[in-house]
């Protein structure tokens, strides 16, 4: 398969990152302009997710979902899923890969996908990567809304490119739990932070 499915524990029912971000990430001499500087050697989802969200490459979504549909297809949990939906976006990018990533999900499990379910507020402007630490975690809360009330009952696949501490993937569940056309939610994330 080439990848390393890893599961992700929270107050999701299920969800999964389908590999590590990183092999390794050494801090080099500082650059020239004083900030710090990483050679880093990304697997091989890692370095397509890198380019797809980082360099603007639209080009590699095919490879990443060549990449996840094995395991897509395999995981029980998508029959059980009747809506797709994209983690909000920290960052106004050309296009979000959260978004990319969900709606080509959606469109190889066929089924419907919707980015008009959750917000961020505006002034938030952080990733989780760079969001406040309270008490050794991200503090997200109060950062992300629901639109709306949902008019039928729905499974929900909740997908995010990126999976750091899981601060922004649980404030969303959080949200999505207060309505109760929402039964269950799963997680998918193309990469996850890899601990030391």
């Amino acid at each position: 398969m080439g990848i390393n499915p890893i599961r992700l524990y929270g107050p999701w029912d299920e969800g999964y990152a389908l590999d590590v971000h990183t092999k390794t990430s050494k801090h080099t001499p500082e650059h020239a302009y004083s900030y710090p500087v990483y050679e880093t050697e990304y697997t091989k989802l890692g370095k397509l997710l890198h380019h797809l969200k980082y360099r603007n490459d639209l080009s590699k979504l095919p490879d990443i979902m060549k990449l996840a549909e094995p395991f897509i297809k395999s995981w029980d949990a998508i029959s059980n899923v009747n809506l797709v939906i994209p983690a909000p976006p920290s960052k106004l990018r050309e296009y979000q890969a959260a978004d990319e990533i969900a709606k080509a999900i959606a469109d190889l499990i066929k089924v419907e996908y919707s980015d008009q379910v959750l917000y961020k507020d505006a002034n938030s402007g952080e990733d989780e990567s760079q969001s406040v630490f309270t008490t050794g975690k991200r503090q997200m809360t109060g950062t992300i809304h629901k639109k709306q009330v949902e008019k039928k009952e729905y499974n929900l696949l909740l997908v995010d490119d990126f999976y750091d501490s899981g601060s922004t993937l649980t404030e969303c569940v959080r949200i999505l739990r207060e309505d109760a056309n929402i039964n269950r939610i799963y997680v998918f994330t193309v990469t996850k932070m890899r601990r030391e």
